[in-house]
């Protein structure tokens, strides 16, 4: 009975303490508004029970929660770990330049991207950037634009050979998928796949699934330790889909390699300007990054790869959510679609022609539609980040605990009232045609923003009015000014139907 008793005693004191060492830490958690039942088990147990929906449903929840106490910030996690998710503006202004290194679970992704640039730690990440920004300067992203204009006249075409077109209600989500997959192997690795006429390319099946693969890790809690995930069948499926997923880009950079540094006419000055793309042949990203890393610290085949894969799973998924929901809610607004149809109409006339630079800077109102539509539902609703061995003072008051880990809300801060007035949950493109626009976030911010922003604007785009300008989306109008379209989360959010819309031809 007495040793009973003595255990019982060393338990409170050790908890007495943990939670002395830890005072600090609860002193300023304290402080910030929390959702009933978010940090208690039940609580967790109720959203775990929810699957992949967890994950969107806190972002929701929580987000309406932190902009209905006007902090613009929840803590759902104290013990062992403090966690919280904020969406007010400047305090992710800040958080984003001033925190920089990603929350720990991130790095589940790294089993199959490495230390790419997107999950890499800080010191990784900074000499990747410094290599990756002259690959994506605008004069690079812009060159690319016929590649993409292409893909987006197959697409529509596609539509039409596979008899989509007046024929009802379907899933566009493996087209657009497609469209996005053949243009980015072609801008991204300078190969075309043919993906939309043959979707039986078992690089194209991998990438998919290693998404899906990476998602179900994440969302299943009990295969975080590693000791247990490397004898889960989760694992061994992950192993099978990289040896798919790896081959396609060793087998090119190996043949990139030689073109590029066994030709001496490659290191002439004419084949540089050809590099930048101000020669005749447009090279891929993959060029520019080799002849880059050959000028400044070169990169390995390794490390190239894991530059190549995150363009290919991030830009693949991310453009794709972004012309399925743009398509949904234009079918749900046909007055807005309309009001798209007729800019491009009257810009192009009845030209079957694929699209040009000029005519994305001269749709305006395309690029309203799709930033909207981003700003309602971006495709990445969510990034983490994580509080150094410092205490974080934010712009709003409050002061992060050191090593907490913070969940940046894009969804919502997206959606804040503060920012976006009172109609931020409305679908109005016409709020982009103002100059002082609130911050735009979906495409994360600060110095590790997203760095292919504009190559995905670019794509999302032209999908749109390839489609628009000889289609007309039909869908159910929605019966107000917000939006509904159920979603999952899939590493991107998505339609939880595919993004089912219909078609009809235009009478022009």
């Amino acid at each position: 009975m007495s040793l009973t008793i003595i255990n019982i005693v060393f338990v409170i004191l050790c908890y007495a303490l943990y939670r002395y060492k830890r005072r600090r830490v609860h002193e300023l958690a304290d402080k910030i508004p929390s959702p009933p039942g978010a940090s208690s088990v039940f609580g967790a147990l109720k959203y775990s029970l929810l699957g992949k929906d967890m994950i969107l449903v806190l972002l929701m929840e929580y987000s309406r929660y932190a902009h209905k106490t006007g902090c613009g910030m929840v803590k759902f996690m104290t013990d062992p770990h403090i966690y919280i998710g904020v969406s007010d503006r400047d305090d992710v202004e800040y958080i984003m330049k001033n925190c920089l290194e990603k929350e720990n679970v991130m790095h589940f992704f790294t089993e199959v991207i490495g230390n790419a640039g997107i999950f890499a730690p800080v010191s990784t990440w900074i000499h990747r950037r410094k290599m990756l920004i002259p690959a994506f300067s605008p004069k690079i992203v812009k060159g690319f634009i016929s590649m993409q204009a292409r893909q987006g006249l197959e697409l529509s075409e596609q539509l039409e050979i596979d008899g989509r077109v007046g024929s009802g209600e379907f899933s566009i989500w493996p087209y657009i998928n497609a469209y996005t997959l053949s243009s980015i192997a072609e801008t991204a690795l300078g190969v075309k796949l043919d993906a939309q006429r043959d979707s039986n390319i078992p690089f194209l099946k991998a990438v998919q699934d290693v998404l899906c693969y990476m998602s179900s890790r994440l969302i299943k809690v009990w295969l975080w330790p590693q000791f247990i995930y490397k004898y889960s069948k989760l694992h061994a499926d992950i192993q099978a889909s990289k040896t798919l997923l790896y081959k396609l880009p060793d087998k090119i950079i190996k043949e990139k390699r030689e073109a590029l540094y066994n030709n001496n006419k490659v290191r002439n000055s004419h084949e540089k300007q050809t590099i930048y793309g101000q020669g005749e042949d447009q090279k891929s990203f993959l060029d520019h990054l080799i002849i880059l890393s050959e000028e400044d610290n070169r990169l390995s085949d390794e490390e190239l790869r894991e530059e190549i894969l995150v363009m290919m799973l991030a830009g693949t998924d991310s453009s794709a959510v972004a012309i399925g929901y743009t398509l949904v809610l234009l079918g749900k607004y046909p007055e807005i679609q309309e009001k798209l149809y007729s800019e491009i109409k009257n810009h192009l006339g009845n030209s079957d022609r694929p699209l040009n630079s000029d005519d994305l800077l001269a749709l305006e109102y395309l690029s309203r539609v799709v930033k909207e539509s981003l700003r309602l539902f971006p495709p990445a609703p969510a990034v983490t980040r994580r509080a150094g061995d410092k205490e974080v003072h934010l712009p709003s008051g409050i002061i992060l605990p050191k090593e907490t880990g913070i969940v940046i809300s894009i969804w919502g801060m997206n959606r804040d009232p503060k920012q976006w007035g009172p109609t931020a949950e409305c679908f109005d493109p016409d709020r982009f045609s103002d100059k002082q626009t609130a911050t735009y976030a979906s495409f994360s911010l600060g110095p590790r923003n997203c760095i292919g922003y504009k190559y995905a604007l670019q794509s999302v785009q032209i999908a749109v009015a390839s489609i628009i300008r000889r289609y007309k989306v039909v869908g159910e109008p929605e019966k107000g000014p917000v939006p509904t379209i159920d979603s999952t989360f899939s590493i991107m959010m998505r339609a939880k139907d595919d993004f089912k819309i219909a078609l009809e031809n235009r009478n022009n």
